[in-house]
């Protein structure tokens, strides 16, 4: 089974996968977990990228990212200790679900005891349904683009999320119901349904694979 690892933070711990140990990453006991990558229809999701979280102690890092293989399978070399998985494939509609607005029904995140010297079997993670898509752009009242942020408040939670913006993207979103709203420096906030976005017309609800297109023009302040 052959995985390729790809470091996400401090580059110093590379040195690892290339068979340079450093003195750190010897002090750390280390484990294997195997499993597979499957969508919500329980089908194996190829070349997924799964990321593990831990906290170890004396790790370089606490973040890693993997890519399972063309049958969605993974074995990856861990630190012991408690391990959170997560999986993605922004290709296949499948998002980055780090943030909580991210999370769905359906997705199962396990969270592994990776124990040294032993290899943990049969872990599955569930991606779960497809996300929709929100297709936009901005522009200015001159038909400009504009560059800004969009904040999104899911209506099941309470917290919203906020991410910077292109003036023009296919952008990945879940198929829950949720506002939107656009701000960029100088211009007024747009909001996703007009003068109504606090009522129903401001809900933006989608179907998993839907696409939404946007053309979103802001006035100046």
């Amino acid at each position: 089974m052959r995985v390729c690892l790809v470091p996400v933070l401090l580059l110093s711990a590379a040195t690892a996968c290339l068979g340079q140990v450093s003195q750190v990453t010897q002090e750390v006991k280390w484990g294997i977990v195997e499993g597979v990558v499957v969508d919500g229809d329980g089908k194996p999701l190829p070349d997924a990228t799964v990321t593990s979280y831990a906290q170890a102690r004396g790790a370089t890092r606490d973040v890693l990212q993997y890519q399972a293989n063309g049958s969605g399978e993974f074995s990856l070399h861990l630190p012991e200790g408690k391990i959170w998985l997560s999986a993605h494939k922004d290709s296949e509609g499948y998002p980055y679900a780090f943030f909580a607005f991210y999370l769905m029904p359906g997705q199962e995140f396990p969270t592994v005891d990776v124990k040294p010297g032993e290899t943990t079997k049969g872990v599955v993670v569930r991606v779960g349904p497809k996300a929709a898509h929100l297709n936009y752009e901005v522009v200015d009242k001159d038909g400009q683009p504009v560059l800004g942020r969009f904040i999104f408040s899911r209506l099941d939670q309470t917290e919203p999320y906020s991410t910077s913006a292109l003036s023009k993207d296919d952008l990945l979103v879940p198929p829950v119901p949720f506002r939107a709203t656009f701000e960029a420096k100088g211009f007024k906030p747009w909001h996703y349904g007009g003068d109504k976005w606090g009522g129903g017309k401001g809900v933006i609800s989608l179907k998993s694979g839907e696409v939404l297109n946007l053309t979103i023009r802001l006035q100046r302040e």
